[in-house]
């Protein structure tokens, strides 16, 4: 097995034992894992998290903001994470693929790659004889800040996953628990609500899903798009989109509906493409397979009725 002998306190065996017995407890384990996919739910142990607080840098202070949360999970649930993983990256690759510019988490990706793209586009942007400016952002807790119920409507329908996957991965995300560990000592559990679970194989997957849909305010539409790059062909040139609300309608739409585009739009032929009902405005652009402006797969097309 390609796991490292790491453990969790949780666990009924270390890691290092169930590796030693691997060809007796495999079907078990197998047995297990399959009866939660089939099942759409997760079992509440595998969901039960020990977190350690580890000093950040030796010799700081022994002060809160100076440790690092370090989260443990049983070995049996990591496993099937793994297994969830792989189907989801395969499902990603046919139907839904990641952007072509995230690194992060991803097979035969790296910081490396990251750099080199990002130094790219500053050297094109030095021969076009342009000004760059770099802005880097660090976002505290970042894994913290995902909503349950925005990533389920995500992963349902902007990247296809339903039936039993999607009720497997909403098991997976509600009723997680942790408790915190210091010695021998443990915290009672407390719930998190919101969030990917750190020291997941899947979180980091769930974190890098992109949301493929840029709306308008509700009660507004999309009334311009603004690029200030060269290369306009491109949807990551957008800077900014222009969203206008008339005088005398309502705040809500009384109805919308999905405009499937693909065929239609391109930004090298003549001609136009807009909702093809009478009376609905294009209130949000859904991103398909890749980075071109063709690539606008769908309008949201909405209608609002006067006050």
């Amino acid at each position: 097995m390609s796991s490292s002998n790491a453990s969790c306190r949780l666990d009924p065996f270390p890691t290092w034992l169930v590796k030693k017995c691997v060809d007796q407890l495999a079907p078990l384990i197998t047995k297990m894992i399959n009866s939660s996919l089939e099942s759409g739910t997760v079992p509440e142990n595998w969901k039960v998290a020990l977190i350690v607080p580890i000093l950040k840098k030796f010799g700081l202070d022994l002060v809160f903001m100076n440790f690092r949360p370090i989260s443990n999970l049983p070995f049996v649930s990591k496993t099937a994470e793994k297994v969830v993983v792989l189907q989801i990256l395969d499902h990603c690759s046919a139907h839904a693929p990641l952007a072509a510019c995230q690194s992060s988490y991803r097979k035969h990706h790296s910081t490396e790659t990251a750099l080199l793209k990002v130094q790219n586009d500053i050297l094109l942007s030095m021969d076009r004889q342009e000004v760059t400016l770099l802005v880097l952002l660090d976002l505290s807790a970042a894994f913290d800040t995902i909503d349950h119920d925005i990533m389920i409507n995500l992963l349902e329908n902007d990247f296809g996953i339903t039936d039993q996957a999607l009720s497997w991965l909403k098991s997976f995300l509600s009723g997680r628990k942790q408790r915190v560990v210091i010695g021998q000592q443990q915290s009672e559990d407390f719930d998190l609500i919101s969030g990917v679970p750190q020291g997941s194989c899947l979180g980091p997957i769930l974190f890098i899903i992109p949301n493929r849909w840029s709306k308008c305010p509700v009660g507004y539409f999309l009334n311009g798009l603004q690029s200030p790059l060269l290369e306009k062909s491109h949807l990551a040139s957008i800077a900014d989109a222009k969203c206008c609300k008339l005088q005398g309608f309502p705040g809500d739409y009384s109805d919308c509906y999905e405009e499937d585009v693909s065929k239609s739009f391109h930004y090298d032929k003549a001609g136009m493409s807009q909702c093809s009902k009478e009376r609905y405005f294009i209130a949000g652009l859904y991103k398909a397979n890749c980075n071109q402006m063709y690539c606008i797969g769908k309008f949201l097309c909405c209608r609002m009725e006067y006050i």
